[in-house]
């Protein structure tokens, strides 16, 4: 009585099967002109809208949205672009957030605060460290107009007010 192998076997029956696939000849399905193409692809992520607003509204970028909300950067990149309901979302967050931080500076320039006047001038009505002050100057042989630079910081609370407003007044608001 001869002993035999099982795992011979089982290789034997692997190999005669793939030798009738190959044999069998497979039926081409004949081309049709609205065929249609299925593409494999992640699904689509959605999001929350509001969430998405809250975010930006908080003051986070998109690449720090994107990792609050747990996905790639060029996916919520790639959303801005191409969704107006999304990049809508991310603006009103953005606008509420200028507007409170501009609400919070308005307060502290109403309590005269002098870094905060300071810094309303310098972003809103173009000024810088050096301001340019003309004073006419009379001297014994002839009329004289000087550029005094005065410091911002050397300026009474009066004076910067009077410089915000000249300044609203100019730009139109």
């Amino acid at each position: 009585m001869a002993i035999q192998n099982p795992s011979k076997d089982k290789t034997k029956a692997k190999k005669a099967k793939r030798s009738q696939a190959a044999c069998k000849v497979q039926e081409v399905p004949e081309p049709t002109a609205k065929r249609a193409q299925v593409y494999k692809t992640k699904p689509r992520i959605e999001f929350d809208l509001q969430q998405i607003e809250e975010y930006a509204a908080k003051g986070l970028s998109l690449k720090a949205i994107a990792g609050v909300v747990g996905c790639s950067d060029d996916t919520v990149y790639t959303r801005n672009v191409r969704d107006p309901e999304f990049r809508a979302a991310i603006a009103r967050g953005r606008a509420r957030a200028e507007l409170k931080a501009a609400s919070k500076l308005g307060d502290l320039i109403e309590e005269s605060n002098p870094q905060a006047v300071m810094f309303f001038l310098k972003t809103r009505c173009d000024w810088r460290e050096g301001v340019n002050v003309q004073a006419d100057v009379v001297s014994e042989n002839h009329n004289t107009n000087l550029n005094v630079a005065t410091k911002i910081e050397d300026l009474t609370e009066a004076e910067l007010l009077d410089l915000i407003n000249r300044c609203d007044f100019e730009s139109g608001e």
